[in-house]
């Protein structure tokens, strides 16, 4: 309910997207662009547009790497590369590399945690053996074993989170997209429509209760580490949690990638 009440008093806007057929990426281009190929992949798409309601973004991550250094970049790359593809060679050279905003949620939320579980602490344990010696005779001997004595434990922990961020595209493979973080969220700035001359814009394609439930998976990592802490001891094991998420906000972000397809 407080994520429904969020999305339907946030600032929407009309939005005119174009929809590729193949990888089903929706862009928004210049308005003197009647056809162009999908950024995300590469294949020939035809401006036939249509109208959406979306959140408006609030903040933007502007570029701080020039089409010139990242088309330099890219031809450096594939000239590293053992048995490149003619075509991606000659896409590097013509520096056929895109600049696109692909859209995000950052997500807070204070969090309360209540979980039961087991907490192990080690201790030293006497235990006779009986071994053959060299001599083939049959002798009696003591060492010392770490045990794990386990007892039953309960407790509460609490955690805020600060721009939980999950990117609300498709369109980048999930390996990829990963290996672009750690975003820089310090330098967000308002959005602006100008920042956008120039570049492409992908709608997001995972809504704000989507996104969340992906937030949510972020935070139950760091709360489950921090429910270790509070457990202490040698070991831990978790049976239960059950979270409870207050004071929700949201800001719908548009972050800056370089990318050919």
């Amino acid at each position: 309910a407080m994520l429904a009440n969020l999305e339907t008093s946030a600032e929407l806007q009309d939005t005119l997207t174009i929809k590729c057929t193949s990888c089903a990426a929706e862009s928004q281009f210049a308005a003197d662009v009647v056809s162009n190929k999908c950024p995300f992949c590469g294949a020939p798409i035809v401006a036939t547009a249509q109208s959406k309601k979306q959140i408006k973004p609030k903040s933007l991550l502007p570029f701080l790497i020039t089409r010139e250094k990242a088309s330099a970049a890219f031809r450096q790359w594939v000239s590293s590369l053992w048995f490149a593809p003619s075509a991606l060679s000659r896409t590097a050279d013509r520096s056929n590399i895109d600049g696109a905003y692909i859209p995000a949620w950052t997500y807070d939320s204070d969090t309360f945690s209540q979980y039961t579980g087991q907490r192990g602490d080690y201790y030293w344990d006497t235990e006779t053996y009986t071994e053959t010696d060299a001599n083939g005779n049959q002798v009696t001997r003591t060492r010392q074993v770490q045990r794990t004595r386990w007892t039953w434990v309960s407790g509460q922990v609490s955690n805020p989170f600060d721009d939980i961020l999950v990117l609300a595209s498709n369109s980048l493979p999930r390996k990829i997209a990963n290996r672009l973080e750690p975003w820089d969220l310090k330098n967000l700035i308002p959005y602006r429509d100008e920042y956008l001359s120039g570049f492409v814009a992908e709608s997001y394609q995972i809504d704000l209760p989507q996104g969340f439930e992906v937030a949510r998976g972020i935070m139950d990592g760091y709360i489950r580490q921090s429910i270790i802490r509070d457990i202490g001891g040698d070991q831990q094991q978790i049976s239960s949690v059950n979270t409870t998420y207050d004071n929700i906000t949201f800001k719908h972000a548009l972050l800056p990638l370089w990318i050919s397809a």
